[in-house]
């Protein structure tokens, strides 16, 4: 006879709402998944990139208010007829909405900011306010 395997740790679930409350105790935290984001600048401007597969450009909103840049976006799961009779083993597909606030390590001139989606990746490009720039100056 076999021996059944006992799975002590199911890495999968490290950070499962159970895991979080028993961990932190009941914080009343939702801890949920968030976008991946990278922000870096050069010279002229920020640039900010956001994982955002599964999103429509039409359903993502940016605002950039008191320096502060946030995305937010939707997605609707859409459940045909025919998938409500499949028996899922997983169904990780994401659904539903996020929301991302980073502050800027610079000011940005918001009207000049500039967004694409390309490939799941939102990138916005944000020029930085003048009195910030680097200025060169010449010695006479």
């Amino acid at each position: 006879m076999r021996k059944k395997a006992i799975t002590l740790f199911d890495p999968s679930r490290i950070f499962s709402d159970d895991f979080m409350d028993a961990f932190f105790g009941n914080t009343g935290l939702d801890f949920q998944y968030t976008n991946e984001l990278e922000m870096f600048e050069d010279e002229d401007k920020v640039v900010v990139k956001l994982k955002a597969p599964g999103y429509k450009r039409e359903n993502v909103e940016i605002t950039i208010e008191d320096n502060v840049l946030s995305i937010s976006g939707t997605a609707e799961e859409v459940v045909e007829e025919e998938e409500k009779k499949k028996k899922y083993y997983y169904k990780e597909m994401k659904h539903g909405s996020f929301n991302r606030s980073v502050r800027l390590p610079v000011r940005v001139k918001a009207d000049g900011a500039k967004a694409e989606f390309k490939d799941g990746i939102i990138e916005i490009h944000m020029p930085k306010a003048e009195d910030v720039k680097p200025k060169k100056i010449t010695i006479e």
